[in-house]
Parts: structure tokens; sequence; C-alpha cells
């Protein structure tokens, strides 16, 4: 027998299995729990324009997807994030969470975003180097 749990949901699962015995050997039963765990997941960081000018907003986008052999989109939010400013937390849509940034000053800045997972899918995060020019 084979059964597919779509979600983690309800986890740990009870197996039961019972056994009706025949002319040699007893009849037996028996239990075991198996645990679901979240599928796996990578976070992958792009901002849009790179490298950009002081003036510029700057477009930052998470794609989450599942590691195999999880399957499906996760859903939730992922907090993008740019050093010195607040972070936002954004719901995915179709996997992917955006947000847009005022004006960065010049230099090198370091974008990430953080998965926050979901009842079928553990956090990841992912990170990318915003180059700022004058």
């Amino acid at each position: 027998m084979t059964h597919t749990y779509s979600g983690t949901t309800g986890s740990p699962f009870t197996l039961s299995a019972a056994y009706g015995g025949d002319a040699s050997f007893a009849a037996s039963t028996g239990t075991d729990p198996q645990t679901v765990n979240r599928a796996g997941t990578s976070t992958v960081v792009v901002s849009t324009p790179n490298p950009s000018s002081t003036g510029d907003a700057v477009t930052v986008t998470a794609t989450v997807t599942a590691v195999s052999p999880g399957t499906g989109t996760p859903t939730g939010t992922v907090t993008l994030a740019i050093t010195g400013r607040t972070p936002q937390t954004v719901s995915l849509v179709n996997g992917r969470a955006t947000a847009q940034f005022n004006p960065l000053p010049k230099g090198t800045h370091l974008i990430t975003g953080n998965y926050n997972g979901d009842v079928s899918f553990a956090p990841s995060s992912g990170s990318t180097t915003q180059t700022v020019s004058g």
C-alpha cells in the first residue's frame, strides 16, 4: 500500500499494519510514526538596475523554489533588506516577491532575501550585491 502526503500538517503520522496470520504464522499488528518534514527551498535574489546610479530606485526580486525531491510552489513571505534601509516583508506571488527601494547612496550594498517558510516549505535565504555609481 502507498500513501502520499501533500503537506506536513498532522505530522507525525502514525502508520498501522495488521497481518491476519495463516497456518504457519500468528496474527500481528504494528505501528510506526512517520514525520513528514518541510521541503527544502532555494532563494535567489536579483536587483535591477544593477549597477545603478545614485538617483535610481532599485527593484529587488526574490524567487523561491522547492529543492528536489520537494515539489510545488512555496507560499508565504520574504523579508527583503538592503543595508541601512528598513527591511520590507513581501508576500510571494507564484514564488516571487518584489519590492522597490528608494535611491541608494554611492557604493556597494548587500541585498538579502529571507524566505520565512510556510507549513510545507522550509525557510531559506539568498543575497546579491548592488553597485551604485555617482
